[in-house]
């Protein structure tokens, strides 16, 4: 160890603020229950430690810790359901964990909530705090800091050890997440604006906009600090322009822009497409829903450009089960047709689209097989870090091309 570094960590150790003395630790990303998006958001963490005899790797999918995410698409698309459901399924196994949500469209019921999360409504409300009145920039922040402080001034309370070590071989000690649900993004606007009685003029939006990106970029370093994962769904704009721009982010579909300015895009950490189409019950699922194509258009875990399609269904929100079958028919893991479908090779044991779902629950070959399918289907989605690789190469090509110049200088 340096003698720099030892002298600092001494010092910053006997500091009041307990924030002096935190280093950055491993990432832990969380899952949302929805298996096919945490991987397609997953990659794989190299645990080496020469000295501690540790070269193992394991995978790390879902959600990271103390991020902001957006997810963007067009109204109706199923944006606040997959957000409920995902966050709700992140908190579930954490004893301090609180899922908060601010509601500025209103535009989800109690009963709706209950069953989007699987539990009685008294018993969602132990861990789930919502408002959907006197939503402002200002109060938004306000409670963002009320949560940063309670959890690092009480650290002991909320940490927990995930049991998990980073890439160096360290144990990874977190505080317990907590999530928060901005629906949406594009209706936030400060106080005074929001509480005058005048309508907003032209000069309005860019104020608002200046206002929203200084608030987001002073929760950015407290989020990550207290684990606090926080969602804001945002809507897409038709892009109006005489000529062609550049799209705002690569993936995004040309002639749409993200409302709220520039600067909640660089500042997310990942920002999530949902693209519908309409699912009928001629198409062999036994109800009208949706198809969504959920995309990353923007992810610093894994490959921007990726997409799953996920199966909507009205009554209970997104289906986990129905959205494996669609995930092994888009990568041609489903054969046959009709009454008469199979996975892979497996022509002995058939199902129909209609009845997957049951068959997948009761029966255990059956399950065996898709299981074994998906398992490969998922493994291939996975980002792998292979930068060492890379710049062990080009730093040994540089040391030697930089000799090699030294050494015709000095014959010359």
């Amino acid at each position: 160890m340096s003698l720099l570094a030892q002298r600092f960590r001494e010092t910053v150790s006997k500091s009041k603020d307990k924030s002096m003395g935190m280093e950055a630790k491993g990432d832990v990303c969380y899952q949302t229950g929805f298996i096919t998006f945490d991987f397609l958001n997953g990659y794989l963490v190299h645990v080496k430690n020469e000295q501690k005899n540790l070269d193992y790797k394991y995978i790390n999918i879902g959600i990271v810790d103390g991020s902001l995410n957006m997810i963007i698409g067009r109204s109706a698309s199923g944006k606040s359901t997959w957000a409920f459901q995902a966050l709700y399924n992140i908190i579930k196994p954490f004893k301090t964990s609180t899922f908060f949500h601010d509601d500025l469209e209103g535009g989800m019921n109690d009963s709706r909530k209950s069953i989007l999360s699987g539990v009685s409504l008294q018993e969602l409300k132990q861990k789930y705090i919502c408002r959907n009145s006197n939503i402002n920039t200002e109060s938004f922040y306000d409670r963002l800091r009320i949560i940063n402080d309670e959890k690092i001034n009480n650290y002991d309370d909320y940490s927990y050890d995930t049991g998990l070590l980073d890439e160096a071989g360290e144990s990874i000690i977190k505080l317990e997440p907590t999530v928060y649900l901005l629906d949406s993004y594009a209706m936030l606007m400060n106080k005074d604006q929001s509480e005058t009685e005048q309508l907003p003029g032209n000069m309005a939006a860019p104020s608002i906009t200046r206002q929203n990106t200084a608030m987001l970029k002073r929760i950015i370093p407290m989020i990550k600090a207290s684990n606090i994962i926080v969602f804001v769904i945002n809507h897409l704009m038709p892009e109006i322009s005489l000529l062609p721009k550049k799209g705002q982010l690569r993936y995004l579909k040309p002639g749409t822009r993200i409302s709220g300015g520039e600067s909640i895009i660089f500042l997310t950490t990942n920002t999530i497409m949902f693209d519908d189409s309409k699912l009928k019950e001629k198409d062999g699922l036994g109800f009208e829903g949706a198809f969504i194509d959920i995309s990353l258009v923007k992810s610093r875990q894994n490959i921007s450009g990726k997409a799953v399609t996920m199966v909507f269904d009205p009554k209970i929100g997104y289906d986990p089960d129905l959205s494996l079958l669609s995930l092994l028919k888009a990568n041609g893991r489903v054969n046959g047709s009709g009454i008469g479908l199979y996975i892979g090779d497996r022509n002995d044991v058939k199902f129909s689209q209609k009845k997957f779902k049951d068959k997948f629950n009761t029966d255990e070959t059956f399950y065996g097989i898709v299981m074994d399918n998906v398992m490969e289907v998922l493994r291939s989605m996975l980002g792998e870090n292979q930068d060492d690789k890379v710049l062990n190469k080009n730093n040994n090509f540089n040391d030697d091309l930089v000799s090699k110049m030294n050494s015709m200088l000095k014959i010359a």
